[in-house]
């Protein structure tokens, strides 16, 4: 190495001396000022847990719509090679859950064809089974390399359509999706935003809801005893469901279902209906879970 003129050279430095470790501290002083920057990038590119935590695992409805023309294909993949669930005609409402490379997921309507193997399922009658295990597949067909449709949960009360060999055909559960191309799908009208708040708030009020956020789009889960609420002409409700601090709400759906149900206790999933003309909330049940 070469030096200019009249600069001395330092001398030898000797391990453990002063200007040894002079020397040392400097050094390790400078990669710090260098190295900080990159440390603090990196700490900003990791997510905090909080971050982690307010990440949903399900995203909810995108919006409801409605079907724009006729023999249009419900399918089991978001791509025209896939197998045809079902068929769907114009006018048919339609709930769209997530949206991907032009086509939409959707829950699949009550006349598609859904299947789950007998022995996964215990009978309450003979048009209604309870599921004894969790995250049970829902398949196309009655066949187990069959397109797997949704799942079913633990104690998820289905509704038996016929049997066909080792498995029943059902009524698809509301855990079970389809695809449409989005292009046969128009979004319907949107409810103003301050009026759903302001539901919300007075479903909340009047059956003392506190921890459930409740919009038409969501759901909610409430447990209670199920008893018969009379036969009346043009009723639309034929059981309640009577909760523990003495609430009660009408149930909207398979009267089979709830008839095996009487006096049992449940939990019950659905959408709260609050008609101006009726005294108790209806809640149209999506979900049963036997409790007792």
């Amino acid at each position: 190495m070469f030096y200019p003129k009249g600069i001395d050279l330092p001398k030898p430095l000797k391990e453990g001396s002063y200007t040894f470790l002079h020397h040392k501290i400097f050094i390790c002083t400078g990669l710090l000022f260098i190295l900080i920057p990159f440390i603090c990038f990196a700490q900003n590119q990791v997510p905090s847990p909080q971050e982690l935590a307010a990440t949903p695992k399900h995203k909810a409805v995108l919006f409801q719509g409605e079907i724009n023309a006729n023999n249009i294909n419900i399918r089991s993949d978001s791509r025209v090679g896939s197998e045809i669930i079902c068929i769907a005609n114009n006018g048919e409402p339609v709930e769209v859950i997530k949206e991907s490379y032009g086509w939409y997921k959707i829950r699949l309507p009550k006349t598609a064809p859904s299947f789950i193997k007998k022995n996964l399922v215990g009978l309450v009658n003979e048009k209604t089974a309870k599921v004894i295990k969790d995250n049970v597949n829902i398949r196309l067909r009655p066949d187990e390399s069959s397109p797997i449709l949704g799942k079913a949960d633990k104690n998820e009360v289905i509704n038996i359509v016929e049997e066909r060999g080792e498995w029943y055909k059902i009524e698809p559960l509301n855990n079970s999706f389809g695809w449409v191309n989005k292009k046969f799908v128009d979004k319907a009208d949107t409810i103003n935003k301050r009026e759903e708040v302001k539901l919300v708030q007075e479903i909340k009020k009047e059956n003392k809801i506190m921890d459930e956020k409740v919009s038409q789009d969501e759901s909610v889960t409430i447990e209670g005893i199920i008893k018969p609420y009379g036969k009346v002409i043009k009723r639309i409700t034929t059981h309640k469901l009577i909760t523990a601090d003495n609430n009660v709400f009408l149930l909207k759906g398979n009267k089979g279902s709830l008839d095996s149900l009487n006096y049992h206790k449940v939990k019950v999933t659905g959408k709260l209906i609050n008609p101006k003309d009726k005294k108790h909330t209806i809640i149209e049940i999506q979900k049963i879970e036997v409790s007792d």
